[in-house]
C-alpha cells in the first residue's frame, strides 16, 4: 500500500488573496496612524474560532473596501509571528478584536463575530457592553468549590448535588439559571446543598478527572462527601428540585419508621 501523502501545510492567511490588511511588528504603528478608524483581529493559525470567523471578517472587509463612505478598514495580526504586538496589547486569547481610532487603542470587542455586526458597529463605534459577571461572582445560593476545599465542604452536608461545568459550554449556560433557582428553593435547609465546580480552571482539572467528569455539564450526587450516583434527570428547575425533595422525603420516612419501632 502507498504511504499516506503528507498533508500540505495551510497557507498563512496573510498569503491568501483578500482585502484584509495583514500587519506586522514592523508596519503596524504606521498603518494605524495613516488610517483613522481600524479594527484589528489578533489571531493564531491553529485557533478554531478564528478559522470560523475568517470568512465573515473577509466579507466585511470587502464591503468596507468598496463602500464610498467606508467607516473604517479591517486588519489582522498573526499573534504567533508578531510576538511584540501580542505582548504590547496583552493578547491572551483568540480571536481578540481591538479598535484603533486616530492611532490610539480605544476598545476591545469580544462580541463582533459576523459581517453584519462588524459593519454595523464600525458605522457607530461605541464601548462594548460590560462582560457578564462569572457565575461564581454573582450572589446566589450555589456553593462554588475548588480542588482544595471540595471534599471537606461536601462532608458537612447530607445531600449535595454538584454541577461540574465549563463557562464556555452552551448546555451549561442553559442549565445554570435552573440549577441556581433550585439552590434558592432549598437555601434554608442546612442538610442540602447545590454546588458547582468550574472544570475549565487549571486548579480543578485533577478534581474533575478524579470525579469522573468526561463531558459538560456532569451532575454528581454526594452523601456526606461520598459519591453515590450521577444525576441524569431533567436539567430544568423541576428536575433538580424533585431530585432533592425525593431524598428529603426518604429521610423523613426513615425517621418516622425509627420512631414507630421505638
Amino acid at each position: 500500500p502507498q504511504a499516506p501523502q503528507p498533508q500540505a501545510p495551510e497557507t498563512p492567511w496573510a498569503d491568501e488573496e483578500n482585502v484584509v490588511y495583514h500587519l506586522t511588528d514592523e508596519d503596524f504603528d504606521k498603518f494605524i496612524k495613516d488610517h483613522s478608524s481600524v479594527l484589528v483581529m489578533f489571531h493564531a493559525p491553529w485557533c478554531g474560532h478564528c478559522k470560523k470567523m475568517k470568512p465573515e471578517y473577509e466579507k466585511a472587509a470587502e464591503f468596507l473596501h468598496v463602500a464610498s463612505d467606508s467607516p473604517g478598514v479591517l486588519a489582522a495580526v498573526d499573534a504567533t509571528v508578531n510576538k511584540a504586538l501580542a505582548e504590547r496589547y496583552h493578547i491572551s486569547g483568540f480571536p481578540t478584536l481591538k479598535y484603533f481610532k486616530d492611532g490610539e487603542e480605544k476598545y476591545t470587542l469580544p462580541h463582533l463575530r459576523t459581517k453584519k455586526k462588524i459593519i454595523d458597529w464600525l458605522a457607530n463605534p461605541e464601548a462594548p457592553p460590560p462582560p457578564e459577571p462569572a457565575w461564581e461572582e454573582k450572589h446566589t445560593s450555589v456553593i462554588h468549590l475548588a480542588g482544595e476545599d471540595f471534599r471537606e465542604s461536601l462532608k458537612k452536608k447530607k445531600h449535595t448535588l454538584v454541577m461540574f461545568y465549563a463557562p464556555w459550554c452552551p448546555h451549561c449556560k442553559n442549565a445554570i439559571p435552573h440549577f441556581t433557582t433550585a439552590a434558592e428553593v432549598f437555601k434554608e435547609d442546612r442538610k442540602i446543598a447545590y454546588a458547582a465546580v468550574d472544570c475549565a480552571k487549571e486548579q480543578n482539572h485533577d478534581l474533575c478527572k478524579q470525579e469522573g467528569v468526561d463531558g459538560y455539564p456532569t451532575f454528581n450526587y454526594y452523601n456526606y462527601g461520598k459519591f453515590v450516583e450521577k444525576y441524569t434527570g431533567e436539567r430544568g428547575e423541576s428536575g433538580f428540585t424533585t431530585f432533592m425533595r425525593t431524598l428529603r422525603e426518604r429521610d423523613h420516612e426513615r425517621v418516622g419508621k425509627k420512631k414507630d419501632e421505638l
